[in-house]
């Protein structure tokens, strides 16, 4: 197949799949605005510009789930056309087979989805991550952003010999105190040596120190590893 014939197919197809995005992220556009502007009905201080700040930074991020339809709607609308025009028709009378045809748009498929990983992924997540911040402040209405992870707080604590990482599924935060709720601490000797893990009802923290309620303590290389301190 010539180079003229194969740059006209991935260039009909190019157009077609620009065309399919573009819809796609129009509607998912529109749609996200409507339920951002529904969620944020009974906050005063959000304005439209911020909706629509908050929406296009949410946008790429969403795109990526349209990205592989875009494609497959874009190749079929484009052989559609050049089928109707009996460009095909004509192309397979010179001897043209039909893997030939599929070539310049697998290639541009390839091309597409490289891109998609290699820089719209990365690009997608930054700016969900900033739609995040924004929508946990303005939408959720968090004051601190330790709180935003579904997966609760992870905290780490270090010393010379020892270390220990914390895990809380609520942040509670006031001008003189930081609580937190269903406390799960594992303490470590060195930096990989598992030593006991300590589950409490809730933290509170000290000067200098957690102070737990209601501890549960899992020893390792104990014959009766689990034990209740109050």
């Amino acid at each position: 197949m010539s180079t003229v014939l194969s740059f006209y197919i991935g260039r009909n197809f190019l157009t077609c799949f620009i065309s399919v995005l573009a819809v796609f992220l129009s509607l998912i556009f529109l749609f996200d605005i409507i339920e951002l502007l529904r969620l944020a009905s009974s906050r005063d201080e959000l304005g439209i510009g911020l909706i629509l700040k908050m929406s296009l930074l949410k946008l790429p991020f969403l795109g990526q789930q349209a990205f592989p339809f875009a494609v497959l709607f874009g190749s079929m609308i484009a052989f559609l056309r050049m089928t109707r025009n009996h460009e095909l028709v004509v192309a397979r009378a010179s001897g043209i087979s039909a893997w030939q045809f599929l070539l310049p748009v697998l290639g541009l498929a390839l091309i597409l989805g490289t891109l998609q990983i290699t820089v719209l992924n990365p690009l997608a997540s930054a700016l969900k991550s900033k739609f995040d911040h924004l929508n946990a402040i303005h939408i959720k209405g968090q004051t601190n952003l330790l709180a935003l992870s579904p997966n609760g707080l992870w905290l780490r604590e270090t010393n010379k010999q020892n270390q220990s990482v914390i895990h809380s599924t609520t942040l509670n935060l006031s001008k003189n105190s930081i609580k937190l709720k269903d406390v799960t601490i594992f303490s470590y000797q060195g930096s990989n040596k598992y030593r006991q893990r300590l589950s409490a009802i809730k933290a509170e923290l000290e000067d200098g120190f957690w102070l737990l309620s209601d501890v549960w303590i899992h020893e390792r290389d104990k014959e009766l590893p689990m034990h209740k301190k109050e």
